[in-house]
């Protein structure tokens, strides 16, 4: 049904990832996530939602500093 993306980043204290997501219906390039980056620590790190077309397939791409 979509929605914002959830992801515990307890094990990565003090790291730092950026937030990309890839559309594998239609290909193409990254697209940049909102918010752009988000950092591990003691709580769960929402990613935000799909860039749009909500209701359909999203991959989230994490990728550490």
């Amino acid at each position: 049904n979509g929605g914002q993306a959830i992801v515990d980043l307890s094990g990565a204290k003090g790291q730092q990832f950026s937030v990309q997501w890839y559309n594998p219906r239609t290909g193409g390039d990254l697209i940049d996530g909102t918010p752009g980056t988000v950092n591990g620590g003691p709580e769960n790190v929402s990613l935000g939602s799909p860039p749009n077309t909500r209701g359909e397939d999203w991959v989230v791409l994490l990728k550490k500093h």
